[in-house]
Formats: structure tokens, C-alpha cells, sequence
């Protein structure tokens, strides 16, 4: 997203494409659950796995802010291509795509991680479609002249430029904020999913990596 503020009004179905796209990951993880867990509790590899997820999970979080920062110091219909935005065009959506993993590694479920990639893509070409259309609409050459410069993916620190002095707006920080109330506890809902995996307790339905 490289906007400072939200994206204009769209309808019903643009709105709940994105939530359809998480359906590949919700069933995945429901089949995950009920799943004998394949790496041995204590191991070296769960060491590992976890260490993935917490490096995951904190750059994640540190993208998403640095990222809110600019947004909120920006007025919210300009162009933002300054500090994250100057080195990559979604630095917003990376750090979803880090949080979300860190989740699929807490879990440490390959059939999650599947159905996560399925719909991590799904969602991402839809959102980033309507985005740069709207965004090429909107500021037009000044718009096209950014991706020619910067990558949607692609990190490039060499390009980055920022303004001495960000003065931020609290308002359009508080969304923020609100969404930091809830993916602050991935790594909770993962470790805890990762927990009963491993009761006797509980159910171990299916056989799934």
C-alpha cells in the first residue's frame, strides 16, 4: 500500500474478497489441529522452528510500525514513497505476510503452510490489483513513475529517503493501534495450538505432515 490513508470506498464484494481468501488457511489449520504433530516436543528442530517464528514475528510487527509511522505522518491522500515506501511498494503488506508466517511456524504445520500460501497469494493479487488501480487512477504519471523506480517486493535500502522530521497524526494512528490489540497474541494462539497438538488428550484424527 503506498497511500497514506485508507483505500477509497468499495463495494460489498471487493470487501469480502479478502475474507474469502483466508478460507484455504482456516481449513488448513482446522485439519492441522486435528493432526498428530511431526516434530518430536524438546527437539533441536522445534528449537529451531520456534527461533523462525519469533524472527518472523518481530519483523513482521517492526515493518508493520515503521510503515503506520509514515502513513500517519503523511495527509492521507498523497503519495507515500518515503521511508519503507521509498525501498519497496507494500511494506505493509510484507509485514502481514511475516506475521501471518510466524503464525504457520508456531503451528508448525506443513498443511497450514500450505493452505497460508494459497491464500496469502489469492489475497495479495487481489488487494494489490484494486490498489495500484485505483493509485495509477489517482496520481497517474507520478504514480507509474514510482513502480518504474521502486519494487512491489523487492527491498532495495539503497533507494531509501525520508524527511528529517516526521510529525505524526494520533487519529490515524489509533487503527493501528486497534490492530496491534489483536496480532500481538500470534504468538499465544500459535504456541497454545501447538500445545494440544501434543496432549493425549487430544483428538488426533488424521496423519497430515
Amino acid at each position: 500500500m503506498a497511500t497514506a490513508g485508507i483505500s477509497d470506498n468499495v463495494g460489498w464484494w471487493s470487501r469480502i474478497q479478502p475474507w474469502l481468501c483466508l478460507l484455504p488457511s482456516a481449513l488448513t489449520l482446522g485439519l492441522a489441529l486435528v493432526s498428530s504433530p511431526r516434530i518430536p516436543v524438546g527437539s533441536w528442530t522445534q528449537f529451531y522452528v520456534d527461533t523462525l517464528g519469533w524472527l518472523s514475528f518481530v519483523l513482521g510487527a517492526a515493518l508493520r510500525w515503521w510503515s503506520a509511522l509514515y502513513l500517519a505522518s503523511t495527509p492521507r491522500t498523497a503519495l507515500m514513497t518515503s521511508g519503507p515506501f521509498s525501498i519497496c511498494r507494500n511494506p505493509m503488506q510484507i509485514g502481514n505476510l511475516l506475521l501471518g508466517f510466524s503464525l504457520v511456524l508456531f503451528v508448525a504445520s506443513a498443511t497450514f503452510a500450505l493452505g497460508f500460501a494459497i491464500g496469502a497469494a489469492a489475497c495479495l493479487s487481489m488487494i494489490l490489483a484494486a490498489e495500484e488501480k485505483r493509485l495509477t487512477r489517482s496520481h497517474g504519471t507520478e504514480y507509474r513513475q514510482y513502480c518504474h523506480r521502486v519494487g512491489r517486493f523487492l527491498i532495495r535500502p539503497t533507494l531509501f529517503q525520508s524527511p528529517e522530521t516526521l510529525f505524526i497524526d494520533a487519529a490515524q494512528l489509533a487503527g493501528e493501534l486497534r490492530l496491534t490489540a489483536i496480532w500481538m497474541w500470534l504468538p499465544v494462539v500459535g504456541k497454545t495450538m501447538a500445545q494440544m497438538r501434543v496432549e493425549t488428550w487430544w483428538p488426533h484424527l488424521l496423519h497430515l505432515p
